[in-house]
């Protein structure tokens, strides 16, 4: 039987000039593909298969794959990703996985490709961020997420990303953010949170600002950049992040109304990691 490459043609006009083959770069960009080609060259050291219809990534598919520096797996049906998937790609730095149909990812799935700089997994059907989910990334600097339907974020889930810059948490459905999440993070981090303009979305996208004080201390120390007024927290229960006024306060929780809440002091003579260990502290109270 014919493999749908073999059968295949490109689909959009727009794309066919990226439908070749050379010694670095190995693109199948919009060509209806519904498996990964088996005949990928080994020197590639890069490869496109984005806008195709592929639904899985099996163990080892890319294992020859040993110079290839980025993969763009962009805009297909991916549901399925295998704890070898990335099994030989030793030399990835970028990795695409955006527009798909991913909802978990085995604690092992990164171990092959510890260099790896740049993950996308933006628009995918992510729902809870697991405490081991990026095992092994220590060299990540971004990290995109937006665009999911994330509400859980695990404790200990960015616990080993010591190079993150970036990271992507918006049009998620986050009411909070855990501050123990961002302890091992190097400073100063850039957290993109919101984008939200639409107030209809507000209602599922929007965050409790008020409960996020110890992250405006933070910006105060400037030890986290929000992107910018694009990337703010939008807010459900006041009129936007600008506006927050925390002082010295490090963090607030609620009695059961959104309009009421008890701020808890945050001496600001803590160092970084003292602060944090505080708040986390206070936040643990407010749980219970």
């Amino acid at each position: 039987m014919q493999s749908q490459e073999a059968e295949g043609q490109c689909t959009n006009q727009q794309w066919c000039r990226n439908e070749y083959t050379t010694g670095r770069w190995f693109y199948r960009t919009a060509w209806n593909l519904t498996e990964v080609p088996h005949h990928i060259p080994a020197e590639a050291q890069e490869v496109h298969l984005d806008l195709n219809a592929i639904t899985a990534i099996p163990d080892g598919v890319f294992s020859h794959l040993t110079q290839c520096k980025h993969l763009n797996m962009g805009y297909n049906k991916i549901a399925s990703i295998d704890k070898k998937s990335f099994s030989g790609m030793e030399s990835l730095q970028k990795l695409s996985l955006y527009n798909n149909k991913i909802s978990s990812l085995d604690q092992e799935t990164w171990l092959p490709v510890k260099f790896l700089t740049y993950l996308d997994l933006n628009t995918n059907l992510f729902t809870t961020i697991m405490s081991e989910m990026f095992n092994g990334l220590s060299f990540l600097s971004e990290l995109r997420l937006c665009c999911n339907k994330i509400s859980v974020i695990e404790e200990g889930a960015f616990d080993h990303l010591y190079s993150l810059k970036v990271i992507w948490l918006h049009t998620n459905r986050l009411r909070t953010l855990n501050p123990d999440l961002f302890v091992n993070l190097p400073r100063r981090l850039e957290i993109r949170m919101g984008q939200t303009s639409d107030r209809n979305q507000l209602a599922l996208h929007g965050y409790i600002c008020r409960s996020l004080c110890w992250l405006k201390h933070e910006e105060q120390h400037q030890s986290w950049f929000g992107g910018g007024s694009t990337y703010w927290p939008r807010c459900v229960d006041i009129s936007s992040w600008g506006s927050l006024q925390c002082g010295d306060k490090g963090i607030c929780y609620f009695g059961g109304s959104l309009r009421k809440s008890t701020c808890v002091d945050l001496p600001h003579r803590f160092s970084h990691a003292k602060r944090i260990s505080h708040t986390q502290q206070i936040w643990n109270q407010t749980q219970k």
